[in-house]
């Protein structure tokens, strides 16, 4: 009787360490379904990016901050596609935006632009381009090299993220030997 009563106490340890170990393998597997589940929806978020929308906001960034009428709406037309930090590229000063700026007028024409794809939410572009700014009726041609770099913010879409004006050289190339 007492062995029987042992084989009972040790099935019922046995039985009840069975039921703890399914416990555990089971809150375990509902943490990894909580995580795929999370993965499937960033995923899902991401498959909607695209290039291609990261290009029109580089081209409107283009065409909104090198064509204005004056000086103060540069920064007014762009402020709804640019991070913070790309605010503050734009205007590195770190002064106060200007409410009225100068009579200065600015186009620009043949515009190329080269991308690079980081990864799915990082893109950077390099735009080449001739400006022409008026002002006294008086006007300057110069061509821009800007680079531009993308992110893309969850549920905001792609924003200027960084720019930068990338000098080109005045003077003519020499080749060395020659």
């Amino acid at each position: 009787m007492a062995r029987s009563g042992r084989m009972t106490v040790l099935i019922l340890f046995v039985i009840a360490a069975l039921a703890i170990v399914c416990f555990i393998l089971w809150s375990q597997l509902q943490a990894q379904k909580m995580l795929v589940a999370s993965y499937k929806e960033k995923v899902d978020s991401l498959s909607g990016v695209t290039q291609v929308d990261a290009k029109k906001v580089n081209d409107l960034f283009i065409e909104r901050f090198f064509n204005y009428q004056n000086t103060a709406d540069r920064y007014k037309n762009i402020k709804e596609i640019m991070t913070r930090q790309g605010l503050q590229a734009a205007h590195p000063s770190g002064g106060e935006i200007p409410e009225k700026g100068a009579d200065v007028t600015a186009s620009v024409r043949n515009v190329q632009t080269y991308e690079y794809t980081h990864d799915r939410t990082h893109v950077e572009y390099i735009n080449t381009f001739i400006q022409t700014l008026s002002y006294n009726g008086e006007n300057s041609n110069a061509t821009m090299m800007i680079k531009t770099k993308l992110l893309y913010m969850d549920g905001l879409g792609w924003k200027i993220d960084d720019l930068e004006n990338i000098p080109l050289s005045s003077q003519p190339i020499k080749i060395l030997g020659s």
